[in-house]
């Protein structure tokens, strides 16, 4: 077996509390065409909005890698495989952000967010050049997901003879992704649909079959929609949620057509 290369590109979400756009957009540009650390665990939060431990600026705990565009693979030693997957210090957070707050706000300033472009390097396992083009080939906007970090950022996530692929955790911020702008995300009026469709549409897509991840995605957005209503489901625990989210998918498959209900639409 050998080990390939290539350049893959990625959407990331990060959120950022300020008490205004302006100073919104003057945090993001301390993040603007920097490296993260995808170990740093201090660069992803999952705490919703209007939590006391939302830090002041984290990325979702979830990414988009995007389909290739080229080929591009080249044939890497693993040495210098290995020496790509090594963190790098200029891309922790605490040496990108260095006074940023991971509890900030207390839960009262407003929560901006955008979609950004980011940009890594891929490794895939093959045995040969053409084998390794033709995976890559089949990539299409798979999700990359926190909770399963060691697959995607360790050597032995390559041991996966069905998805060979693992990433540096050197991940660059190329910029805004097109057609994106800061803005609003919480708090929002209740006649705002964001959310609800955000939601509607999580329940949708899983038509075939679900997973644990596809459960906990769909918990998490559950999760933020109840912090950002008046809606009693927000004194539900953490697996009370997932249970409800399990409940709603297998609702989803049950049925051939799925009419969403009336706060969903």
């Amino acid at each position: 077996m050998a080990y390939f290369s290539l350049p893959l590109d990625l959407v990331a979400t990060v959120y950022i509390q300020a008490a205004s756009l302006t100073e919104a957009k003057t945090k993001f540009d301390r993040i603007a065409s920097k490296g993260i650390d995808a170990r740093d665990k201090r660069w992803f939060s999952n705490a919703p909005f209007g939590s006391f431990f939302l830090p002041e600026l984290s990325f979702a705990t979830s990414m988009t890698l995007l389909k290739p565009t080229g080929r591009g693979c080249g044939e890497i030693e693993e040495s210098d495989l290995r020496q790509q997957l090594t963190s790098r210090e200029q891309n922790l957070k605490a040496s990108v952000l260095p006074h940023s707050a991971d509890w900030f706000g207390e839960g009262t300033l407003p929560v901006y967010t955008v979609d950004l472009h980011v940009r890594t390097t891929g490794f895939v396992r093959a045995a040969s050049l053409g084998e390794a083009e033709a995976f890559v080939a089949k990539l299409d906007d798979n999700g990359v997901h926190w909770e399963t970090a060691a697959q995607w950022f360790e050597f032995d996530g390559m041991n996966d003879k069905e998805y060979p692929l693992i990433l540096s955790p050197s991940i660059t911020v190329v910029g805004i992704s097109r057609g994106c702008e800061v803005s609003l995300r919480w708090p929002l009026s209740k006649d705002e649909p964001d959310y609800a469709a955000e939601l509607n549409a999580a329940i949708r897509k899983l038509s075939e079959g679900f997973s644990i991840l596809e459960i906990g995605g769909l918990a998490k957005r559950l999760k933020h929609y109840f912090a950002t209503t008046d809606m009693s489901f927000t004194l539900l625990g953490d697996d009370e949620i997932m249970q409800l989210a399990g409940q709603l998918i297998g609702y989803r498959i049950e049925k051939q057509s799925y009419n969403a209900p009336p706060q969903f639409t």
